[in-house]
């Protein structure tokens, strides 16, 4: 088995000057040089034969994350081969064009309204959150809603999908902790 087929990151779309990769729970998009996404993709395309042709890969401009995702989520991560497709989507992104959807499994037991309309959690909270005790975060509080739908659920737990509307750092992960619903498996 030569090294790209050992690498851990696995391609799911791609086209020309872009691709898109799913990212596992516990590994960094970047800031872990050699482990992050960023660099075991690089790693994969360079020994991976025809990739960087066929996705007009610019080697001067290298890899980059068009989003991010917490360390501890798992999910699908764009990434940018090229400056100008990089610029392209990341316009996207920043007018609002692109939604983005979450998973979130919690506990507790919540009901879906009867008309499957998306439900609201709308706590106010600062930019960056205060810890456990200050879940809301200490300064001040900016308007911030988080949509939910519920897919699923038993006695004990919840299928939630989430739409961010505001993008506070662990908007998720705070908002349900404060409906008293927290994220299975936060640590935080």
């Amino acid at each position: 088995m030569n090294e790209a087929e050992a690498s851990p990151v696995h391609i799911a779309a791609h086209g020309k000057g872009w691709l898109v990769a799913e990212k596992p729970a516990g590994m960094s998009v970047h800031n872990d040089p050699g482990r992050d996404l960023i660099s075991l993709t690089a790693r994969f395309l360079a020994t991976a034969p025809g990739e960087t042709e066929r996705l007009s890969f610019d080697p001067g401009f290298g890899l980059h994350a068009v989003h991010r995702l917490d360390r501890d989520t798992s999910g699908l991560i764009l990434l940018a081969c090229r400056r100008d497709v990089f610029r392209a989507l990341n316009h996207q992104f920043t007018q609002g064009k692109v939604d983005k959807e979450y998973l979130a499994l919690v506990h507790g037991r919540l009901e879906q309204p009867p008309d499957r309309q998306w439900a609201n959690w709308d706590f106010p909270l600062t930019k960056a959150p205060g810890g456990r005790g200050n879940i809301q975060g200490n300064g001040r509080r900016l308007p911030c809603l988080t949509r939910y739908r519920v897919e699923g659920n038993t006695n004990r737990y919840t299928l939630l999908r989430c739409r961010l509307v505001t993008g506070r750092k662990h908007q998720i992960r705070r908002h349900a902790a404060l409906a008293g619903h927290p994220v299975l498996g936060d640590r935080q």
